[in-house]
This record gives structure tokens, sequence and C-alpha cells, in this order.
């Protein structure tokens, strides 16, 4: 009786940290990647919206300053999140 418990257990555990793995690597791409206290302007052409869950992005194509396109790519809220303002 105390085997089948114990195995009942572990499946239980086992099940329900398979289940939040998920959730436990959810993060965004630009944690620690960007600078609150200095903002910047980026002017160019929209190539894409994607409009998915978790979120939503913005591609677009810009000249840096020696005249070079750059892509980049714009993240932001989920794509069923309430508009804010």
């Amino acid at each position: 009786m105390k085997c089948r418990l114990l195995t009942s257990f572990c499946i239980l555990a086992a099940s329900l940290f398979r289940s939040s793995n998920p959730v436990l690597a959810h993060h965004g791409f630009g944690a620690g990647r960007y600078d609150e206290e200095h903002p910047f302007t980026v002017q160019g052409t929209v190539l894409e919206f994607e409009f998915i869950n978790p979120h939503s992005a913005i591609i677009f194509e810009a000249k840096d300053q020696s005249g070079a396109k750059q892509r980049w790519h714009a993240e932001l809220g989920g794509a069923n999140a309430p508009a804010q303002g």
C-alpha cells in the first residue's frame, strides 16, 4: 500500500513539474538589454507585424548613422491584451 501511495505521489509531482515548465521559462528577449534612463527614437520602415501570443512584435528596418540598413524587432504586449491609455 505504501509503495502504491509513493508511486502515485511521484507521478503527481512529476506531472505538476512538467506542466509548470513553460511558465518558468517565459521571459522577454530584452531583459537587461535596455536602459530606461536613456530612451532613444528609431525611425524606419515597418516590414511586418506579428500579432501572436504571448507577445506581439513589429519588425522594421532603419538606417544607422553610416546609412547602413539595420533590422529591428520591437516586442509589444500580447495580441489579446487590453489597450491602455
